[in-house]
């Protein structure tokens, strides 16, 4: 088995933004959004317009109040399923709170995209909330990865929220 670590993890993709003191407090939004009842929240705006400020604090939120939170940025390198499905994987894991050398591998001999549908359910049984933040969608997006995320979105049980930011809808 080959682990997704000694392949290709950038363990930056799974940082949220540095939290800058003087950014405006968005605690009307914040609380819409965990107020939401959707299965995929998506916040489009051109660049500069606070989408990864808000989900940062969305996330935060989520976070005091004892929810796990999966951060993962995405990128141009990511535009294939393959690996686009690896790291939302692994970023799944850790908000389970799996030992960091599990949440980087690929543990059940399947192909990512078969790993992240396994982890579906693994998260179904686990009644853990998570909170999915999927930052700059629209560098990776394509329509495979649209695919998968319907896929995902459509088996995912409830209490798995995904928030998605992306400057195209």
């Amino acid at each position: 088995q080959t682990s997704m670590r000694a392949r290709w993890v950038i363990e930056s993709k799974f940082d949220p933004p540095r939290v800058n003191p003087r950014q405006i407090e968005r605690s009307a939004l914040v609380r819409r959004l965990r107020a939401a009842e959707l299965d995929a929240i998506l916040v489009q705006a051109p660049a500069g317009f606070g989408k990864s400020t808000l989900l940062a604090q969305w996330a935060r939120a989520l976070s005091q109040s004892g929810v796990g939170v999966a951060w993962l940025n995405l990128d141009e390198e990511d535009r294939h399923p393959e690996p686009f499905a690896a790291y939302v994987a692994a970023a799944v894991r850790r908000a389970l709170g799996a030992p960091e050398d599990e949440a980087a591998g690929l543990r059940s001999g399947l192909s990512p995209a078969g790993e992240l549908m396994a982890l579906v359910g693994e998260v179904a049984r686990s009644e853990r909330r998570i909170g999915l933040v999927l930052e700059d969608y629209h560098r990776a997006e394509c329509d495979e990865l649209d695919a998968l995320m319907r896929r995902f979105l459509e088996r995912a049980p409830p209490w798995i929220r995904v928030a998605v930011s992306s400057r195209s809808s």
